[in-house]
């Protein structure tokens, strides 16, 4: 919520297109004086290469299909289900 201060570096230099991958996803909190708390998003690309990061005062998930189980750490095209 309130996003602001975004900042995305992501290079695909040498590269094709391909899937999208997220190493890991950090909060750590930037500013609080007691009635508003801001946090410092910071999002590790492993490919393309490179780091998203943001400011804000929180986040939501939202459920948008119901859970797939798989093995595997991405899902075939034929196993996705469109979202609602």
């Amino acid at each position: 919520h309130d996003v602001c201060d975004l900042r995305v570096e992501l290079d695909f230099r040498g590269h094709e297109m391909a899937a999208f991958s997220i190493d890991g996803i950090e909060r750590t909190v930037e500013f609080d004086d007691g009635k508003t708390r801001v946090y410092r998003y910071g999002i590790d690309v492993n490919f393309p290469n490179g780091h998203i990061e943001f400011l804000g005062r929180g986040c939501e998930l939202e459920l948008r299909a119901d859970p797939v189980r798989s093995k595997d750490q991405r899902l075939p095209v034929d196993r996705r289900v469109p979202l609602r």
